[in-house]
């Protein structure tokens, strides 16, 4: 979800979709959230940090804006989520 939320980063990508690629992200967090229950605390909340900030940065960006402006910040949020997730998946293989 976050490399398609990545791809959609380009010239000319609207807010809906922007919006679209991030309710996928937030899905597939809740998937992940759910399957990790066992895992280590400081990694689930590492990523729940992540996601949190990610979700705010995109809904930061307001409907007239043009997305090359944000693309940059979008694209490290989106790094920092994927960060923490793999970290967790690490965590999980332990």
């Amino acid at each position: 979800a976050l490399t398609n939320f990545k791809q959609t980063l380009k010239p000319g990508v609207t807010v809906g979709q922007l919006d679209s690629a991030r309710d996928q992200v937030v899905k597939t967090y809740d998937d992940l959230i759910k399957a990790s229950q066992d895992v280590a605390k400081n990694e689930v909340d590492a990523v729940k940090a992540a996601e949190n900030d990610f979700d705010r940065a995109v809904k930061a960006v307001p409907d007239d804006a043009t997305l090359t402006q944000a693309v940059t910040s979008l694209r490290d949020e989106a790094a920092h989520v994927q960060a923490a997730v793999s970290d967790l998946q690490t965590a999980a293989k332990c």
